[in-house]
């Protein structure tokens, strides 16, 4: 199978994949829990790694129309019947008369299909798949650089705060805590969390929790993959709006497990999300 066969049958099979996740979230969408509707994408995921999938009965390779070639079996002749008597044996002459060879005229050999076309889509795709990484690349050096030089958060109150919340917590012993304008948590070497400056003590509960739950998770990693996947099919707009919607599914599902762990209440949580939003919105 070649490259662009293999990345054909990606794409399609990526849009039935995607196609079935959709109508899940839509026939489903009372009984799915925001936990279980972002979880629904690595299924794409998965299918987007996998070149080629097992055959079954049950494929839909199955239900496409497949080149056959045909081959007529001719009926096998049926053996002579023996002689009744024994042929006579005649004797070979000593002398073989000379027999003119024939010249064989060498037939030429089928054209091949020029490997231009291919060639050009090839190029083409490694050139796109090297901008995105790129691109990606940047951003996250930028956002690594932009953690970084942000200040510590040296806050006694909240301090405090985030001693107390970090033993119902799993997370790395090398989680930083810094200040900046909006909370949010970023970093695969160096996971940090951060703090918006207005909010303090016992009001950082919630954003920590929060941020804190994303890294538990492994949300890092898992918009990780999604960005490597995006790279290798920039061509695929499923691709790319499937898991733009998983970002904003896995806000739902970590406000789900925020809520879950018991460490704030339902109010505390709406009061602090609505604080941080009128923080960070521009009207």
């Amino acid at each position: 199978m070649t490259v662009l066969r293999a990345l054909w049958s990606i794409t399609w099979g990526s849009w039935l994949t995607a196609l079935a996740i959709v109508l899940i979230r839509v026939l489903f969408r009372k009984v799915l829990s925001p936990k279980a509707k972002y979880y629904l994408w690595l299924l794409l995921a998965l299918r987007l790694m996998l070149p080629v999938l097992p055959q079954s009965s049950l494929s839909v390779q199955n239900v496409l129309p497949q080149h056959t070639a045909t081959v007529s079996i001719l009926p096998a002749e049926a053996p002579a019947a023996p002689a009744a008597e024994p042929m006579p044996i005649v004797e070979a002459p000593t002398e073989v008369a000379d027999i003119p060879a024939v010249s064989s005229v060498p037939t030429p050999a089928p054209s091949e299909k020029s490997p231009f076309l291919p060639t050009v889509l090839l190029w083409i795709y490694a050139l796109g798949v090297g901008i995105s990484a790129l691109v990606y690349l940047i951003l996250y050096l930028r956002t690594a650089r932009m953690l970084s030089k942000l200040p510590d958060c040296t806050d006694s109150d909240t301090l405090s705060v985030w001693q107390s919340l970090r033993p119902g917590l799993s997370l790395p012993a090398s989680l930083r805590l810094k200040r900046g304008s909006q909370g949010m948590s970023g970093g695969l070497i160096h996971p940090t969390i951060v703090l918006p400056l207005e909010i303090t003590g016992s009001d950082a509960a919630p954003i920590l929790i929060h941020e804190a739950q994303h890294i538990d998770s492994h949300d890092l990693w898992i918009m990780t993959l999604y960005r490597l996947l995006r790279c290798l099919y920039w061509f695929n707009p499923v691709v790319w709006l499937c898991f733009r919607q998983a970002f904003f599914d896995s806000e739902g599902a970590c406000d789900q497990r925020v809520l879950e762990s018991g460490l704030v209440s339902r109010k505390d949580y709406a009061q602090a999300l609505y604080r941080e939003s009128l923080l960070t919105s521009r009207d």
